[in-house]
């Protein structure tokens, strides 16, 4: 059994784009409206936990408005050199995405303002002259983990901040099997329901344990990946009925020890894990369980989560 890979397995266009129905439905009117002006579309922001297709979204749009993805990781453009060396690439409607742009320079940040206000790039040279350089219109589509951490002058240049959504177990259990099809893989629905149970409302986490299983299932010398085999693999990893992994379960189990709200950054020392990941990859999905809480003095279980605390440490 092969797999293609995640880039592969991208969608190609809206319709294979599953889930994130409210943020497709807006994204289908600005590109077909768009394409009638014979413009690129107004710049868009996503934003949401990790994992849940940011980078999927904005390939979808370059390739239903027939144009090119240029994508670019935020902290790598350190100095306005990089950010210039970019711009001067970018063609008529291209989709520049730059990913977490949370975490862009300020300096940086400042000579994008421009570009995506007038499509000229402002600069002064070495040689201490000012100079404009006309730039072809096209779209920028950003992603951040960490919307509010934005300077509002930048998040004021997007015509459109889409929120991306946790994904329902029925999504993600059409994503694993799509991906299993991609892939040329056979994954019986209970096998992908059990999947997209553990998944944790993320196509991420639901591609990578369809892997597992299809590894698991490889070596068991099965051509099948099957619900067994699933949750086999699942309990390799330390994956729980509920889609927590050991840092989830950890951090429950913590809070209960301590029985009073406690601040992330001490519970990011006791898990090993710094707090930027804690808020970004293990509370939103905490949350959105009714795990926990965040109060003013700290993080603390509600009665769902001291149940779970309890099965855990049982």
């Amino acid at each position: 059994m092969e797999m293609a890979n995640d880039r592969a397995a991208r969608p190609n266009g809206f319709e294979e784009f599953l889930g994130q129905e409210d943020a497709k439905r807006n994204l289908k009117v600005f590109v077909q409206a768009a394409k009638v002006r014979g413009e690129c579309i107004d710049h868009v922001l996503l934003s949401g936990p990790p994992g849940l297709g940011k980078t999927s979204m904005a390939a979808v749009v370059a390739t239903e408005m027939g144009t090119r993805l240029v994508a670019v990781h935020a902290p790598s453009l350190r100095k306005k050199e990089d950010l210039v060396s970019l711009l001067l690439d970018m063609e008529e409607n291209d989709v520049l995405f730059v990913d977490e742009i949370h975490s862009l320079d300020l300096k940086v940040e400042e000579l994008l303002y421009t570009v995506m206000e007038d499509s000229k790039l402002c600069m002064v040279t070495s040689a201490g002259e000012a100079v404009t350089i006309p730039l072809p219109r096209f779209t920028v589509m950003a992603a951040t983990t960490r919307a509010g951490d934005l300077s509002q002058p930048l998040r004021d240049r997007f015509g459109e901040v889409i929120q991306m959504q946790f994904y329902t177990v029925a999504e993600l259990t059409q994503v694993a099997l799509q991906a299993a099809a991609k892939g040329d893989l056979w994954c019986t629905q209970p096998a992908a329901v059990a999947i997209a149970t553990r998944s944790r409302g993320t196509p991420r986490i639901a591609n990578r344990l369809l892997r597992r299983a299809r590894d698991f299932a490889q070596a068991s010398g099965s051509a099948v990946i099957d619900d067994v085999t699933v949750i086999t693999a699942c309990e390799s990893m330390g994956i729980d009925s509920e889609g927590l992994d050991r840092t989830s379960r950890a951090y429950l189990q913590f809070l209960a020890n301590k029985g009073r709200p406690v601040g992330v950054s001490t519970i990011a020392s006791y898990v090993s894990e710094s707090v930027a990941t804690l808020e970004e990859s293990v509370e939103p999905y905490l949350l959105r369980m009714g795990f926990i809480e965040k109060l003013p003095a700290g993080r603390v279980l509600t009665p769902k989560g001291s149940q779970h605390a309890c099965k855990i440490m049982a």
